[in-house]
């Protein structure tokens, strides 16, 4: 896949936001917009639902810890290989989508760069289409980290002409330093058609955000990986719906990490629950929250006005009652939560739909502020 042409449509001058058509070879498509993730195509084959996901990106993430670090790919015989399945298995199910594969690291772990190039190696191998470049290191200087893009960015190409690099920055770092490596690649356009962030927090690296705001008039792809799904306020508000208010183009979520049991403890056996819908939460567009189901219960009672493939203007106990049983007519947790995450991940996406308009009509800011879930951050424009 070879980015043509990244076209704005639509630049509003005070409040933010942007559309932008990115015209390709394989499939173009309209921004802003979200991913699916492949955690998301994992849920929708445990529904075994005939709806298809028709998102034009797909982000396959790998989570990479202390435990299990990327130099397993130089120290293990084996794990390259079982990577690359798996990879290659769902950029061949999602042939339609553009495929993108994301490694998400522990802020910890630093690659040598070795462990960079067997990272593209793997890409390049599971046929992804946009290939992500991570820096060496979150510490690395400007002129080392244009080396590093730079000669990255030749070995894709030479390996094939009609993959697209991604570098990425993260956005947790200071100011200065992320002002200048989002610099290197701005002034390195022709050689990089879209730019990858690592998702931090908006409220404490809000001045890095801003340097995206100001820059939004530029003709260059912004994506965002590694997006928690709710975000940890009062209002539970969908996190993927927030940094488009800033210019980015594109967003995925996160892998929730699970954190292993302490030292010398067993792991707790599979807890079983009376009630399964406990903990669940269902995305609404008319807020965009993530509301738990009481919470939901709460403020619509039955009424879930949704009619995504999976919803089908069901209401609540309608819901519950389709997906509450896996194939084997089983009470299942796990087949609920699917069920939910996948209502997520359609209605989300088709909400996208609806914030593009606004952008188009200059209004980002009135759908913020019609929006619970996003009021917080519908201000006029950001201070120079």
């Amino acid at each position: 896949m070879k980015i043509k042409k990244i076209r704005i449509l639509s630049l509003p001058e005070k409040f933010g936001g942007r559309v932008v058509e990115v015209q390709n070879t394989k499939r173009n498509f309209t921004t802003p917009t979200r991913s699916a993730a492949s955690t998301e195509a994992n849920y929708k084959d445990r529904l075994n639902l005939d709806a298809p996901i028709l998102n034009p990106l797909l982000e396959i993430v790998k989570l990479f810890t202390k435990k299990y670090p990327v130099k397993r790919f130089r120290e293990q015989n084996g794990v390259f290989y079982k990577y690359k399945r798996e990879i290659t298995a769902r950029t061949d199910a999602f042939e339609y989508a553009i495929s993108k594969f994301f490694p998400q690291l522990e802020q910890t772990e630093m690659l040598t760069i070795e462990d960079a190039k067997i990272v593209l190696d793997l890409q390049i191998e599971s046929g992804a289409d946009v290939v992500s470049i991570p820096d060496i290191t979150i510490n690395s200087d400007f002129a080392g980290f244009e080396r590093h893009v730079i000669a990255a960015a030749e070995y894709i190409r030479e390996c094939s002409p009609n993959l697209e690099p991604m570098p990425y920055i993260n956005l947790s770092l200071e100011p200065h330093d992320f002002k200048g490596k989002f610099d290197v690649i701005l002034a390195n356009i022709n050689t990089f058609s879209c730019v990858g962030f690592i998702h931090r927090s908006i409220d404490k690296y809000r001045a890095n955000y801003s340097y995206i705001w100001k820059h939004r008039d530029k003709e260059i792809w912004t994506h965002v990986s590694g997006v928690p799904r709710v975000f940890p306020t009062t209002f539970p508000s969908s996190q993927l719906h927030i940094p488009q208010r800033y210019g980015i183009d594109t967003c995925a979520l996160k892998i929730p990490r699970i954190p292993p049991p302490p030292t010398g403890e067993k792991s707790p056996p599979e807890c079983v629950l009376s009630d399964p819908t406990e903990y669940l939460r269902f995305f609404d567009r008319r807020t965009i929250g993530v509301f738990r189901l009481p919470d939901w219960h709460r403020r619509y009672s039955n009424n879930l006005s949704c009619n995504c493939a999976v919803c089908s203007d069901k209401n609540l106990n309608e819901f519950i009652e389709a997906y509450l049983y896996d194939k084997r007519g089983k009470v299942s947790q796990p087949h609920l939560i699917a069920a939910t995450k996948i209502h997520e991940l359609f209605a989300s996406t088709k909400e996208f739909e609806t914030s593009q308009r606004y952008i188009k009509e200059n209004n980002l800011g009135e759908y913020f502020t019609e929006k619970e879930g996003l009021s917080r951050y519908a201000k006029e424009a950001f201070e120079a």
